[in-house]
């Protein structure tokens, strides 16, 4: 029991430390670009404008929204995105803890699993600063949800997991949509008596996406912007006037500074 409740503490101490890893490894790794970028989107959205409706934006806002609430908290520093990169790195550890017990089933080996996922994860600064690691961690999140034991025996919390499946459009168009029909197969295959629910708890929030952008009059822009641009970007050789994922982040600090 002691032994236990020591590696228990050796594994937060840990956990902590390789989160602060990441930290560092982000100021060699992460280009300034791709803060800056964040950054001033988030303090535009702080500031009252609303994207695609107010200045172009080629991605799903949600990042965006949780660095404008960070400077809400912390003031404009763009420290503030290495907080939140430590912050992820945390919930990001607790989420694969978590999904390591159907893995293997040894404490210590999911500590360990756990801890090497942290340095290597999303946010761990050997990747850029991206907008798909949100999605990921929220993904990572709802499939935690969706192999719960409560969600075999209780009809709620299948629509709310079919709910967040679809509110996954908020972070990142093209992971959403690969959540969104993996768990739709995954339920048909195994789970046939939960789709009904998962399906409504899906549907009302793609209908509340739709009718948050149309009544802020920016369903339209929101669509060209976020969803055909982005898509045209990455069909080469189709559109020879396309922009390139270049064009598109330069198209919009141009945006904002206009």
């Amino acid at each position: 029991m002691i032994i236990h409740t020591t590696n228990k503490y050796i594994f937060y101490f840990f956990v902590i430390i390789s989160s602060l890893i990441s930290i560092e490894t982000s100021f060699k790794y992460i280009a300034i670009y791709d803060l800056s970028f964040s950054f001033n989107v988030g303090l535009f959205i702080n500031e009252g404008f609303a994207p695609y409706k107010d200045f172009f934006l080629p991605y799903s806002e949600m990042t965006f929204r949780i660095i404008s609430f960070l400077i809400s908290l912390f003031g404009k520093n763009i420290a503030i995105l290495y907080i939140w990169i430590f912050i992820s790195n945390i919930i990001f550890s607790i989420l694969i803890f978590n999904l390591s017990k159907y893995i293997v089933d040894n404490l210590n080996t999911r500590y360990f699993l756990t801890i090497l996922s942290t340095l290597v994860g999303p946010y761990s600064g050997w990747a850029q600063f991206s907008y798909d690691a949100d999605a990921f961690i929220f993904s990572l999140l709802l499939l935690n949800l969706f192999l719960s034991e409560k969600y075999l025996y209780n009809d709620k919390y299948s629509f709310i997991v079919g709910f967040l499946s679809t509110f996954c459009l908020m972070f990142k168009q093209n992971v959403a949509i690969f959540l969104i029909i993996s768990l739709y197969s995954c339920l048909l295959l195994f789970r046939r008596n939960m789709f009904l629910n998962y399906i409504l708890g899906s549907a009302l929030s793609g209908i509340l996406l739709l009718g948050y952008y149309f009544f802020q009059n920016s369903l339209y822009e929101y669509f060209l912007q976020s969803w055909f641009f982005p898509s045209q970007s990455r069909i080469k050789g189709i559109n020879p006037l396309r922009l390139s994922d270049n064009n598109l982040v330069d198209f919009s600090i141009i945006s904002i500074c206009s």
